[in-house]
């Protein structure tokens, strides 16, 4: 690798450091002054304005239909509240995996889903990563975890274009069948691959 890769790979890293800094500062006050149950505390103007994102996101993924029976990565999961809107849509994948840089939106997720999680349709974990710095390990413990399908919805409202082109291609890497996030606005995309006889 040449030094400007990695001198590239270190400003981002500090980039992203930077403004792990920033959002703990907004969002853990936010958390406190508004609670878990929300959307206040993860900066959405209503919870009608942050269902219909999620609501398509799910259809760039194909529908509800689509995650069934699915594992799910939720990257910048908040207070968990994609996981509690598959809960009233009626979302059932396998698994949703939830991760956040923020440990007081992670443990207000624990908090939040500790009495529903024996009887839940599927099963959920948080988990306090960066992505970009530390990678999901897989159920075995080895690096390089992969699910059917990876969601973001919020997460691009800081950082910059390195920031926006690391996490895009982390959570694509990540994704087996597809990866749907939105930007500001109404819009939402979705990178998705081509079947494969192994799936």
């Amino acid at each position: 690798m040449g030094s400007s890769f990695l001198g590239a790979r270190l400003i981002a890293k500090m980039a992203a450091l930077s403004s792990h800094v920033r959002q703990r500062r907004i969002y853990a006050p936010l958390l406190k002054e508004h609670g878990v149950n929300s959307h206040l505390s993860t900066h959405w103007n209503s919870q009608k304005s942050q269902w219909t994102r999620f609501e398509i996101l799910v259809e760039e993924l194909g529908g509800l239909g689509a995650l069934q029976g699915r594992t799910v990565l939720d990257v910048g999961c908040g207070c968990g509240d994609f996981a509690a809107y598959l809960d009233e849509a009626g979302g059932v994948p396998s698994e949703l995996v939830g991760v956040d840089i923020v440990p007081a939106m992670v443990s207000a997720c624990e908090q939040r889903f500790a009495g529903v999680s024996s009887q839940a349709q599927f099963q959920r974990r948080f988990e306090c990563r960066d992505i970009l710095l530390r990678p999901l390990m897989s159920c075995n413990g080895t690096t390089g975890a992969t699910f059917d399908f990876v969601v973001s919805s919020g997460v691009f409202a800081f950082g910059n274009d390195t920031f926006f082109r690391e996490m895009t291609a982390a959570s694509c890497a990540m994704a087996r069948q597809a990866y749907s996030f939105n930007l500001f606005g109404e819009c939402s995309h979705s990178c998705t691959r081509e079947p494969s006889s192994s799936h």
